[in-house]
């Protein structure tokens, strides 16, 4: 058994979404607002985060009530309706995650118990027109970043994109008092430059990219686990063929480290919340088939 790898230390143990004590979450993304993305402005995103049972998981399916699990937090993006139009993809952004509340309209009145936030920048790619067809171009600089904040509006974490040599394999670092703590990345082949499908052994295939914890050293972290399904990541689910043929909507499970604290899990599910913006929605969409 492979021995359990420590992320640095860290200086709280603030529980402030009150989530310290689960292992797992659902992050649920709602189909809210299709009829502006139909006039081509883009939705508010929209979240319900539910406890998890990682037994649900099947390496990306979620078999059958896992989405009814208990909900616990609700997040709802604010930012303005002209740059959802024009930037969609670069857009600023401030999200508060409440409480969940159960009674009347969801979200409505709950306590806010952090506020992630983000500048206005550029996407991870651009899409360029040319008479063979769209060329899709990496951008560089002043990419996708979400800034955690408390309820006091102090800053703990943040998450940034990472661009590399390595161009087609999406990275990003999670940070923690300007240090970096983890770098989460999807299993990759041929020496770090494609993403590896993860279908080599005993048929156990991930039907989707899961994005792994990786130290700075580079040492993936494994919590003492073989097989790399139980080992802590973030990874899209199968949410369902409704939900997935008849909208955009994303769900993701996460698989905490064993050593995070509240703190630490509050700031990984900002990470979340950054990969389906910058990489899930923003890049999917532009290379997406025309």
């Amino acid at each position: 058994m492979a021995e359990p790898m420590e992320a640095p230390k860290q200086a709280g143990m603030d529980d402030m979404l009150g989530i310290g004590g689960t292992p797992h979450l659902l992050v649920k993304q709602t189909a809210r607002g299709c009829f502006q993305e139909c006039l081509g402005c883009e939705a508010r995103n929209e979240y319900i985060i539910s406890e998890h049972d990682w037994s649900h998981d099947a390496r990306g399916w979620l078999q059958a009530g896992a989405r009814n699990q208990k909900d616990v937090l609700y997040a709802l993006e604010k930012s303005g309706c002209i740059q959802r139009c024009c930037c969609k993809d670069g857009r600023a952004m401030e999200m508060p995650v409440t409480a969940f509340n159960p009674a009347g309209q969801k979200g409505a009145g709950g306590e806010v118990r952090m506020t992630l936030k983000k500048d206005l920048g550029c996407p991870v790619t651009v899409q360029l027109q040319s008479e063979n067809g769209s060329v899709d171009i990496p951008c560089c600089c002043f990419l996708p970043e979400f800034r955690a904040y408390d309820a006091n509006d102090n800053l703990f974490s943040n998450t940034k994109y990472v661009c590399d040599i390595n161009l087609l394999v999406p990275k990003f670092d999670y940070y923690e008092q300007g240090q970096v703590v983890y770098r989460l990345r999807p299993p990759t082949c041929l020496g770090g430059c494609c993403i590896d499908c993860e279908c080599q052994s005993r048929g156990a295939c991930n039907v989707t990219t899961p994005f792994y914890f990786y130290l700075p050293t580079g040492e993936q972290v494994t919590d003492g686990q073989r097989e790399r399904h139980d080992m802590p990541q973030i990874t899209q689910v199968w949410g369902g063929l409704a939900k997935e043929c008849c909208t955009t909507a994303d769900t993701f499970a996460i698989k905490f480290p064993q050593d995070a604290n509240g703190e630490r899990k509050a700031g990984l599910l900002a990470a979340t919340m950054l990969i389906d913006f910058a990489w899930f929605e923003g890049h999917n969409r532009n290379t997406a088939v025309e």
